[in-house]
């Protein structure tokens, strides 16, 4: 299995483009006996210079990847590195609205999203209709997700509100089950 995955991974790196992003979106999802760990490994090993492996995931990598991370060729950027600061979400909320809401309705927008870029600008397109989005007021971050997730539905497509299942995001076209 290691052989064959670092062939494979070696063809598909040499033809990817330089500047090249490849997704593993749900990581979290993988069993921790799954062979996709040892997989994933290997891979990470293999990633030439200029092209990005991302790794999404909701929780910490399993123990196969320490010694990856141990030598900088892993970075771990968790939940408190990835949230907006209010700075952020005022300039956010400036350049997509402009002077149309107060730096306080904007600081409270912030605090609403959790730092979460997708719900403030979910909230910040609710405002330009006039209305300012209920989010709901919990630290809970999986009903915070459900949540903006929902809203985004309700706001897309025919297509997709009739069958989310159908709709795949450029990321998940590198997803990969364990």
């Amino acid at each position: 299995m290691p052989t064959f995955t670092r062939n494979f991974f070696r063809e598909l790196f040499r033809r990817l483009k330089h500047g090249s992003v490849l997704v593993f979106d749900n990581y979290q999802d993988a069993p921790e006996d799954s062979r996709l760990h040892e997989v994933l490994h290997v891979a990470m090993s293999e990633v030439p210079q200029g092209v990005t492996l991302l790794v999404v995931s909701r929780v910490e990598p399993p123990s196969v990847l320490a010694r990856l991370r141990l030598c900088d060729h892993v970075a771990c950027i968790d939940w408190p590195k990835l949230q907006l600061t209010v700075e952020e979400s005022i300039g956010i909320g400036t350049l997509r609205l402009g002077n149309a809401l107060t730096t306080s309705a904007l600081e409270n927008l912030h605090q609403r999203a959790h730092g979460w870029a997708a719900g403030l600008v979910l909230m910040l397109e609710q405002s330009r209709d006039g209305h300012l989005a209920a989010a709901p007021a919990t630290t809970d971050r999986k009903l915070i997700f459900d949540y903006f997730a929902g809203e985004l539905l309700a706001r897309s497509t025919g297509v997709l509100r009739r069958n989310p299942r159908k709709f795949r995001h450029p990321s998940r076209s590198a997803r990969t089950t364990g």
